[in-house]
């Protein structure tokens, strides 16, 4: 959904890559082009809202949208992906949340050393019953185990987006 990501948050975390399940109304894409990215990835599953930001960023030749499940379009993405990046995990709604799905797939190429970020942490095990922090913890460090994770506070709580990086 990305109106927890500001800049001030993301700036510190910024590559020539930026890639983003969730794109809701386009706020991660801008923070992302605000904060220096080279090029935008950003998936949406609504596609009422994609297609809204679809015409917000027409103008914008680095910023590609793709609409689909986040499951299978972050392949897509990944697949063309030579250099390690900043993954925004935020695709989600009320009742289904398919990260354990998106971290699986990060595992599966190669780049091993991408910055992963993954909001909304504290609905872990409320809103999305079946997945806990541990669960995600565990995903994470399945990709390298040399992802240091901390937390970070956003504008909707303490402690509300992961950060795995490699340091």
């Amino acid at each position: 959904m990305s109106l927890s990501l500001t800049a001030d948050i993301l700036a510190p975390f910024t590559r020539n890559i930026f890639i983003e399940t969730g794109t809701y109304t386009g706020g991660g894409v801008i923070t992302a082009l605000y904060v220096g990215f080279k090029r935008v990835y950003s998936i949406e599953n609504d596609l009422t809202l994609y297609s809204e930001v679809k015409t917000k960023f027409s103008t914008h030749s680095n910023v590609h949208l793709l609409y689909g499940d986040s499951t299978q379009k972050l392949s897509e993405v990944l697949m063309d992906i030579e250099e390690p990046s900043t993954i925004f995990l935020d695709a989600h709604s009320v009742t289904y949340n398919p990260l354990l799905y998106e971290l699986s797939t990060i595992k599966s190429f190669k780049i091993k050393d991408h910055i992963i970020l993954i909001d909304d942490i504290v609905q872990l095990g409320y809103y999305w019953k079946d997945i806990t922090k541990e669960m995600v913890e565990n995903a994470v460090l399945n990709i390298n185990k040399k992802y240091t994770i901390s937390y970070v506070d956003t504008v909707n709580a303490k402690n509300d987006l992961l950060v795995a990086q490699v340091k």
